[in-house]
């Protein structure tokens, strides 16, 4: 079974890694902590495969800054995640048809405003299942997610959303990139 990787320059990952989610080349961002289990149900001839990434948002910054409007006293302020975000992806494939589960979990994820030094711990779980079937051997799905981003000593809460691409190939290997990332006031 190939080993998960994951294409960009991350944040996550978070929501997300060097050549990770921004750009086109592909990264091993597990740090030796990849988790691939494959298994097939002889009666349907599926294959499941289940995957860890742990991605390393402080190793692995946004290229692109994350500008929070409501930071700042509501002028705004670019904030910097730092932490990391696991991505548990499990793909069944099942002749030419998938289906895939991601669950996105921050993991002692904070972010620090740059001009202010607030601080804000990333919460929450993100969860995705999608259905479909493969086209040449591969499948795109693209996902919009979401974590909360809890304001320590009265800085503002805020929801940080990446859109992200996503593809799976048909022996279960995912791929993901980040296209961009919204920052939304509570």
């Amino acid at each position: 079974m190939k080993q998960t990787t994951i294409s960009s320059k991350i944040f996550l990952a978070i929501l997300a890694a060097t050549c990770l989610v921004f750009t086109a080349c592909q990264k091993d961002v597990s740090n030796g902590q990849n988790s691939t289990a494959g298994s097939t149900d002889q009666a349907t001839k599926a294959t499941v495969t289940k995957s860890i990434i742990d991605l390393d948002l402080t190793e692995n910054p946004f290229p692109d800054p994350i500008i929070v409007p409501c930071a700042n006293g509501g002028l705004g302020e670019e904030i910097v995640p730092q932490g990391n975000v696991r991505q548990l992806s499990v793909v069944t494939v099942n002749g030419n048809h998938f289906t895939v589960k991601f669950q996105f979990t921050p993991q002692g994820v904070i972010s620090i405003g740059q001009i202010t030094g607030d601080i804000y711990q990333g919460t929450g779980v993100s969860e995705l299942t999608q259905t479909g079937s493969f086209v040449n051997g591969t499948a795109t799905v693209t996902s919009v997610w979401m974590f909360s981003n809890i304001g320590r000593a009265g800085a503002p809460n805020w929801k940080m959303i990446p859109t992200v691409h996503t593809t799976i190939n048909a022996d279960g290997t995912v791929t993901s990139s980040i296209n961009k990332i919204v920052a939304s006031c509570q």
